[in-house]
């Protein structure tokens, strides 16, 4: 039902664009380079998706792919959408390849008048259904596991292409189109090691000394004592995925570091460390409790 919904969805969209092709389609400068695929997670959906949205052929934007990326950028309060700004699909692009990452988590794209409103009156600081430009397609908020926020929002600010705004505190980078220019800051990044999804019936609290680390730092771990088995996983589109297990007493992240970073492939060539990651502990009797997420960023 999910599938067809979908489907419904992305052909009305089309049937729309078709007509209105022209809305949304100014493109970013060529010096912005891109190579026309992208992976997006949709962190509110928990969705994950890679599109090609450039024809190899000609070089040029697909309708079907760009219907797409608007459906997976809907509303999440309603599943309405709106056919989504392609300067910021190819922002997210030239962004993944500049840094070499895997996958730009989306928070939040395409919202109603309604649930942007509704974000303003319970307290949120966002700005009015009117003043937005969410409502309009023309705006989203981004995470990279990989990258530090601060990093992300200067080299934004750098291509002098949008309003980009720091949310430190919500680990993300607004970015809108619609707009002049600019920048702003509104909340301050900290060491917030509270992050994750914890087991409640175990009263243990795992957690790390830090919530972002570099590449030449070790985790130090408190809180996990008499746990039978342990591993580590990694967030990857989407996924919690398991990289690394230890028996009783055998948990060594100084270890694990050095074959994180030595496990390369075509898509990590910079190694398999930069990311997200948490550990997971399990106790007699199927008992388990997870670490708070942590990540190591290249900068």
């Amino acid at each position: 039902m999910k599938v067809f919904s979908q489907i419904c969805f992305i052909l009305t969209l089309l049937l729309v664009s078709n007509q209105s092709w022209s809305q949304g389609s100014e493109s970013l400068p060529k010096s912005i380079k891109r190579d026309g695929v992208v992976r997006f997670y949709v962190y509110h959906l928990n969705e994950y998706k890679e599109i090609r949205y450039i024809d190899p052929q000609n070089g040029l934007w697909m309708k079907e792919p760009h219907a797409e990326m608007s459906y997976l950028f809907r509303s999440r309060d309603s599943n309405k959408m709106k056919l989504f700004d392609k300067r910021l699909i190819e922002l997210a692009d030239h962004l993944q390849d500049h840094f070499g990452v895997d996958t730009i988590e989306v928070i939040s794209a395409y919202r109603t008048k309604e649930l942007q409103q509704k974000l303003k009156d319970t307290g949120h600081k966002v700005a009015s259904a009117e003043g937005s430009y969410h409502p309009k397609g023309q705006a989203f908020d981004i995470h990279i596991d990989e990258i530090k926020e601060e990093t992300l929002w200067n080299y934004i600010k750098s291509l002098n292409l949008a309003n980009v705004g720091f949310y430190g505190k919500n680990l993300m980078v607004h970015v809108s189109v619609g707009s002049l220019p600019g920048s702003y800051r509104a909340g301050e990044f900290f060491e917030n090691t509270n992050v994750g999804v914890f087991n409640k019936k175990n009263a243990r609290k795992i957690r790390t000394d830090k919530f972002y680390y570099s590449k030449d730092e070790i985790p130090k771990v408190t809180g996990m004592e008499g746990y039978r088995h342990a591993q580590i996983e990694r967030f990857l589109r989407g996924k919690w995925v398991p990289f690394r297990e230890w028996p009783q007493g055998k948990l060594d992240l100084a270890k694990w570091k050095t074959v994180a970073m030595q496990h390369k492939d075509e898509h990590f060539k910079n190694g398999y460390l930069f990311g997200k990651w948490r550990l997971v502990f399990k106790y007699k009797d199927k008992d388990w409790q997870n670490s708070n997420e942590f990540y190591f960023k290249k900068n």
